[in-house]
């Protein structure tokens, strides 16, 4: 399968898999009359939220809160206990909005950190570390930059050449669309995390992107400055074109094989060695079109 990415979006088709499928989820408890039910179900709907009431459990990405009559218009503590009538003011949809904006970012860093741990466990024969795209539709999974000629049985990788389960079984769809929103925003197509990274500094990497994305209110796109200080590792960005590919005599190049043009995150153990310039390269008209094939 193959899908383009351009500066202004992807063109997508609809599929149980898309991750640019919307809809935070509102898991609402208490004592509830049924005119309260409607109420609140046309309050949440009018500000593009799904409602799930108990007793129906809350799923792992839904935001609880719980009616309490009397309580303060909005407490704390998860579930956030509210009074029904708070809900119809803005309050309480900024400690929702970041709430679910966390739960999100957890549980796509809890499933990668998942996933390099898997991998930690594998022996690899080529390539120089591993694609990472959740935020893609078309692409199925944590992958080498090169197919491996031996594959692992027990990774159930022999015809997809992923490692471990797809995205779209450990990910929930609104954390790959917010990863899609903030990848957008910060101008990263794609992410290569190279051999030898410990399976904790990915995770410390995206806790720096999200900052990024928080503190410049997605207005401005992820630079190598961003990531100074970390230790362990040394972020690298770079324009990738087939005319005009990653030149490093200290850092591997990954294998570019299925990709046409990205902007792509570079995430290499530190080798303590002094800074060295790269070129990198920009496409004469600025557009990104990355070209990957699954």
């Amino acid at each position: 399968m193959q899908a383009t990415l351009t500066a202004h979006g992807i063109n997508t088709v609809r599929c149980h898999n898309n991750p640019q499928a919307p809809c935070p989820v509102l898991h609402v408890s208490g004592a509830l009359t049924w005119k309260q039910r409607r109420m609140i179900r046309q309050i949440i709907g009018d500000r593009g939220w799904h409602v799930r009431f108990a007793p129906k459990s809350a799923r792992q990405i839904d935001v609880r809160v719980t009616i309490q009559p009397g309580a303060a218009p909005v407490g704390s503590g998860w579930p956030l206990p509210v009074n029904a009538a708070a809900l119809e003011s803005d309050d309480p949809f900024v400690c929702l909005t970041r709430r679910d904006e966390i739960q999100r970012r957890r549980l796509l860093t809890g499933s990668l950190q998942h996933l390099f741990k898997r991998a930690a466990r594998r022996q690899f024969q080529r390539g120089q570390g591993f694609w990472v795209a959740p935020h893609y539709w078309f692409v199925s999974g944590l992958s080498r930059d090169t197919d491996e000629d031996e594959f692992d049985l027990d990774e159930g990788s022999t015809l997809t050449g992923l490692i471990g389960p797809p995205y779209h079984r450990i990910i929930p769809r609104p954390a790959r669309r917010h990863f899609y929103e903030v990848c957008r925003a910060l101008d990263i197509d794609i992410i290569f995390v190279s051999d030898g990274i410990d399976f904790k500094n990915p995770r410390r990497v995206l806790g720096v992107v999200f900052e990024t994305y928080d503190v410049h209110g997605g207005r401005q796109r992820a630079e190598e400055r961003h990531f100074v200080g970390m230790p362990k590792v040394r972020i690298m960005f770079h324009e990738f074109e087939l005319t005009n590919p990653f030149q490093s005599s200290k850092y591997p190049e990954p294998d570019y094989e299925d990709i046409g043009r990205a902007r792509i995150m570079h995430v290499f153990r530190d080798r303590g060695e002094a800074d060295e310039h790269i070129k990198l390269p920009v496409s004469s008209n600025d557009i990104l079109l990355p070209l990957l094939t699954v």
